[in-house]
């Protein structure tokens, strides 16, 4: 058998190895001992997003109440109904970045009736805001957990920043919310129905260029089929 053997191989193959093109069987390095730049290759870190971020559900709405205790506390007319989740991570900067999103957000008719082409504060409709921290939930198996929302004393005073924020930002006597921290009633008559979904982007991952992530995940393909040929 020369200088492989039988022995030699049977442990090669036993050891994940590979045949070279001599015929023997060589052991592979592992995966830790095959820098980069040995292959030819650089790559920049990609930071990866964490899945705490801030999250809102905007409904396009006719109408919409928040009752607590059977009192109605809150109603709006023609608007957007808002329920928000604040996690953990969220700071000034990602509730600023919501609030121009949700302002913003063309869900509406213009006066010709074309789609998605009005914002609430074109239209000079009314919002309604909700915290839902259920927003945040992670499931594990069937049951929710919550550890990715910020604290309730935390969240409290969170909640009125935005709030006033979302004010100073259009018309405060427009911006209606229900009651932090209360069990609720939320009447919501939607109109469509239309549903948007957002998210903040997660801390870190503004800056993030789609490019370069695209690049430095097709490069971290290339070392990997490299090493599992080689």
């Amino acid at each position: 058998m020369g200088r492989c053997g039988r022995r030699g191989r049977a442990a090669a193959q036993g050891n994940g190895s590979s045949r070279s093109a001599s015929g023997c069987y060589r052991q592979r390095a592992p995966a830790e001992e095959l820098p980069v730049e040995s292959q030819g290759l650089t790559t920049r870190p990609v930071r990866v997003a964490t899945a705490a971020a801030m999250k809102a559900v905007v409904q396009r709405v006719t109408r919409a109440s928040v009752t607590v205790g059977g009192e109605q506390i809150s109603a709006i007319g023609r608007g957007i109904c808002v329920l928000l989740g604040i996690s953990v991570e969220d700071s000034q900067k990602e509730l600023e970045h919501m609030v121009r999103k949700i302002l913003n957000l063309r869900v509406f008719e213009d006066e010709s009736g074309k789609h998605w082409s009005k914002s609430v504060m074109d239209k000079e409709y009314e919002v309604l805001c909700v915290s839902q921290f259920t927003l945040q939930c992670v499931l594990k198996g069937n049951k929710p957990d919550f550890h990715l929302a910020m604290p309730t004393e935390q969240a409290e005073s969170f909640y009125n920043s935005f709030l006033e924020q979302l004010r100073k930002s259009y018309r405060p006597e427009l911006v209606r919310d229900g009651k932090f921290g209360a069990y609720m009633q939320v009447h919501i008559q939607n109109d469509g129905p239309v549903t948007i979904e957002l998210e903040s982007p997660a801390p870190g991952a503004a800056n993030s260029d789609p490019k370069q992530v695209s690049r430095s995940l097709e490069t971290a393909m290339v070392l990997w089929v490299k090493w599992a040929v080689a």
